[in-house]
């Protein structure tokens, strides 16, 4: 029968599967002014609560340590390892925008007041809330689409691999050729069991010819003849037993190949279905992240010039505090200038309130997408999942295949060993009656032993040299005219008045027939 490659499983099994990417870091997101501290770094807790076993899981598998986000408050993008003892790390202790990330700036920010800076750091613009938060957007959402990139390469590698039909063909075509050749080998023990037994027939006819004149003999060779038949039919039927038993286990591995080859299929369509899903969402993402930098980058453009305006008025206010005396039309000017740079102070504070709903926007999308994320997580262990069953049932179905045929193998080879055992006796036993039977008779000659002998090869002119008169001239005078010579008779053992039954034939060593 032609192989045919078999669709996959993984992986094989011998070749290593990809690590899996169900599992991601999780996202926090950064803290809003005016939000309670304590609230905060909660949430922030049952987040990583929410997804620690699964990444400590995922983890633990790829032998890496487990990865702590830090908690402070107004957010971080720092992260510290934890080995999986002790308490694990809240604070990464780093400074970040002159403010030292440790517990008791935490608290001072949780209690409502300033955290403490560092001696000699300056007063950048990351240390005001709103640039800090825009920033923290920025980074967490870079961040997000990053891990997505990461999560998907690995998701399209493990699902690539599951998919690999290749070392599923290679296995299962490995298992195929060491069926046929284990049929090969029981046929040829057959072929030798046929061949045995046409020798043993041969054997029995050449008896049968050479002790004609023994009816005991003769039968004795017919049952010999009869056994060896016999054993060659069921040499035969266990050959056909085995062909059946193979066809089964062909039929077998063929709904397998359909069903290992509808789930190929099913993990295709649903790689194509994740990866397109990935792709839209990290489209989305980058769509959203410009928008948020444009807006980030206008309400930086429009903060800056308030601030010159701010600056310029100051200079402008204090020129006409010391002239206020003289120019009373100028501190007409400067009050209306005043109430201009108020209403463009209310303009900036709409613009701030805008600002921060575009945050509760884009905080709201991204938990909307840690929440597909959870989904595509899922849907990944379920596929591991189906590809583990998959795995253990092929493992299942070959060793019961190697097992039925190790079993059927040694099970025909005790067989013929039997049969050829138990010829071999019965040819002994035959040649042992044979040579009794020429000891007994003692009107035969030599010559006529030769000539019932196959394995005397002596000449015609050694045997004429050798053999005595067949009977002697007084013999022959005395036996009269026109009778019949007398034939000797074979000695034969008579049963005596204590005698019972013969006794049933003993077990020759290999004979299974009777212990069957």
């Amino acid at each position: 029968m032609d192989e045919q490659p078999f669709p996959d499983s993984p992986a094989g099994d011998e070749t290593p599967a990809a690590a899996p990417a169900a599992a991601l870091p999780p996202l926090h997101s950064p803290v809003a002014d005016g939000e309670d501290g304590d609230e905060a770094g909660a949430g922030d807790v049952a987040a990583a609560d929410a997804t620690g076993p699964a990444e400590a899981a995922w983890r633990a598998r790829r032998g890496q340590p487990e990865v702590e986000p830090c908690q402070f408050p107004g957010g971080c993008a720092n992260t510290m390892e934890y080995a999986g003892s002790g308490r694990r790390p809240k604070y990464c202790y780093q400074v970040v925008g002159g403010v030292m990330h440790d517990r008791v700036n935490a608290k001072r920010i949780a209690d409502g007041g300033a955290p403490a800076r560092r001696r000699g750091e300056p007063d950048d613009t990351l240390a005001r809330p709103i640039a800090r938060a825009g920033q923290t957007v920025t980074e967490q959402v870079a961040t997000l689409i990053a891990r997505l990139d990461e999560g998907g390469g690995e998701l399209r590698d493990a699902l690539g691999t599951l998919a690999d039909p290749e070392a599923v063909a290679a296995e299962i075509a490995a298992a195929r050729r060491a069926a046929r050749a284990e049929v090969d080998a029981a046929q040829a023990a057959t072929d030798e069991a046929r061949a045995q037994a046409r020798a043993g027939r041969d054997a029995a006819d050449a008896a049968r010819r050479s002790a004609a004149a023994s009816d005991a003999e003769a039968a004795d060779a017919v049952e010999t003849a009869h056994a060896a038949e016999q054993a060659r039919e069921t040499a035969v039927a266990e050959r056909d037993h085995a062909r059946d038993q193979l066809a089964q286990t062909q039929a077998a591995l063929q709904q397998q190949v359909v069903e290992l080859t509808a789930e190929r299929d099913a993990a295709r369509a649903d790689t194509d279905r994740v990866t397109t899903e990935l792709s839209a969402q990290l489209d989305t993402l980058r769509v959203e992240l410009t928008s948020a930098i444009t807006e980030r980058d206008t309400a930086a453009a429009a903060r800056d010039t308030a601030a010159a305006e701010v600056e310029r008025v100051g200079v402008e206010l204090a020129a006409l505090t010391r002239d206020h005396t003289r120019l009373d039309s100028e501190l007409t000017e400067a009050r209306r200038r005043v109430e201009q740079l108020g209403a463009e102070r209310d303009t900036a504070v709409a613009d701030l309130a805008a600002t921060r709903q575009d945050r509760d926007r884009v905080e709201t999308e991204r938990t909307r997408l840690a929440d597909e994320l959870h989904d595509v997580r899922e849907q990944a262990a379920e596929h591991r999942a189906a590809r583990a069953g998959a795995e253990s049932t092929l493992a299942a179905v070959r060793e019961q295949l190697v097992r039925d045929v190790d079993r059927e193998r040694a099970y025909g080879e005790q067989r013929l060993a039997d049969a050829d055992t138990r010829h071999t006796a019965q040819l002994a036993e035959l040649r042992t009656d044979l040579a009794r039977a020429r000891g007994q008779v003692p009107g035969r000659t030599r010559r006529q032993d030769r000539d019932l002998d196959p394995d005397d090869n002596t000449s015609t002119g050694d045997r004429a040299a050798d053999d005595p008169p067949a009977t002697k001239p007084s013999e022959q005078a005395a036996a009269p005219r026109g009778a019949r010579a007398r034939r000797p008779r074979a000695a034969q053992r008579r049963p005596g008045p204590t005698a019972t039954q013969a006794p049933a034939p003993t077990e020759q060593p290999g004979d299974t027939d009777a212990q069957e």
